[in-house]
């Protein structure tokens, strides 16, 4: 990563500008930012057209009833993999170097990442699944979660498929989980992505961006994530039924809370999408995930013996402004991309520019080191005894 040329390879972003591992997509302003409407046009099924730029108002009445809108993993033939006691649900398509996806939440499904990351099945071979747990895979509610349970999972889940080493891409808090693995098991990672990934978890505490909220929009937001008298975040309570989950996901969305993780505005079919299929977990999951995943990674990534990609939208309002920057030094040799018109969902937001980028950092992959792996692993180990080292795996 120290090498200067290697780093300059984008020539399929115009107007990028690269300056010591940093990529500078335009110098907009947060507002008025000049839009391609060709690129708008290509976000498809997926939006309404209207983005947070246009800061429309958003006020509808709640439902108690979500639209039907199919499955879109359907077609892709997944299968049931018996992984350290549980039935993981996994989908793989392409081939290449192997690619495994890693899940938002804690709880978020695979079905997030679906059909969007079927452009890089065409130099990738593609590793969607649903941690235990979690969506399609096995709940095992009296055995417990933890991270590390997850990251066993992950390991053996490699080790059943027969992958040698492989690409892991994290996604939100993903990233986090990434990382970890990438400190317990280094010699089985080619690369790192970390997309719109946690910084750890003490910058994922602090306080986000404003959004892009009008008051009216916040005031029924609010009034959507009310759960018998109290405040309460769907995403991240395990106090609130599945059914009452996804209602108050429909429903927030529909009045404008996608403008804190979506640059386009989502259609209703995939409104309905996300609530339905997307965030399906177990009751006692994302809190108990979230426990033992509390461990500060600070000053662990000095050495890393894996390439590093770090991939941010622009108009993520999820994390502090500053997330991105605070990454890219925690992680030598890190290159860190901002995507313009992207928020949360860049792969999604911005396709062709996300998976153009992501297959030219598979491509310049150089063959693992295992000498260096061996001595990062050295390095880290008091980071891996936190991570390993915890109850109630």
């Amino acid at each position: 990563m120290s090498d200067p040329a290697r780093r300059s390879r984008f020539p399929f972003l115009p107007g990028a500008l690269l300056v010591q591992g940093w990529l500078f997509l335009g110098v907009g302003a947060c507002h008025g930012i000049p839009l391609d409407p060709a690129r708008l046009a290509d976000a498809g099924k997926d939006t309404e057209g209207e983005t947070v730029v246009e800061c429309g108002v958003h006020s509808l009445p709640w439902t108690d009833e979500i639209p039907y809108a199919p499955r879109l993993d359907g077609e892709l033939g997944g299968r049931f993999v018996s992984v350290r006691g549980a039935r993981l649900y996994v989908i793989e398509e392409g081939q290449g170097t192997p690619l495994v996806l890693l899940n938002g939440g804690p709880g978020n499904s695979l079905h997030s990442f679906v059909p969007h990351f079927s452009r890089a099945a065409g130099f990738a071979r593609v590793i969607y699944y649903d941690p235990r747990g979690v969506g399609r895979s096995e709940w095992k509610s009296e055995e417990g979660y933890s991270v590390r349970q997850a990251l066993s999972d992950l390991e053996a889940l490699r080790e059943q498929l027969g992958i040698e080493s492989w690409v892991v891409l994290g996604w939100s808090w993903g990233g986090h989980l990434a990382r970890l693995y990438s400190l317990c098991y280094p010699e089985r990672v080619r690369g790192l992505v970390l997309l719109s990934a946690a910084a750890d978890i003490e910058a994922h505490r602090r306080e986000r961006r404003p959004n892009h909220h009008t008051v009216a929009e916040a005031k029924r937001i609010r009034a959507c994530y009310t759960f018998e008298g109290r405040r309460v975040s769907p995403f991240h309570t395990d106090a609130v039924p599945l059914s009452h989950v996804q209602l108050m996901v429909y429903n927030a969305l529909a009045n404008g809370d996608w403008k804190r993780q979506h640059f386009n505005r989502p259609s209703q079919e995939c409104m309905s999408q996300i609530a339905l299929y997307e965030w399906v977990h177990d009751a006692n999951y994302n809190g108990a995930m979230r426990l033992s995943g509390d461990i500060p990674l600070k000053g662990a990534f000095v050495g890393t013996p894996f390439e590093t990609l770090i991939v941010d939208g622009r108009w993520d309002m999820t994390y502090p402004p500053d997330k991105g920057m605070l990454l890219a030094k925690e992680i030598e040799g890190g290159r860190h991309m901002l995507l313009e018109d992207s928020s949360h969902h860049a792969f999604s937001e911005e396709p062709e520019r996300f998976f153009r980028l992501l297959e030219d950092f598979l491509s310049e992959l150089p063959l693992p080191d295992p000498q260096r792996s061996r001595a990062w692993t050295q390095r880290v180990s008091p980071w891996v005894e936190k991570i390993m080292g915890r109850e109630n795996a």
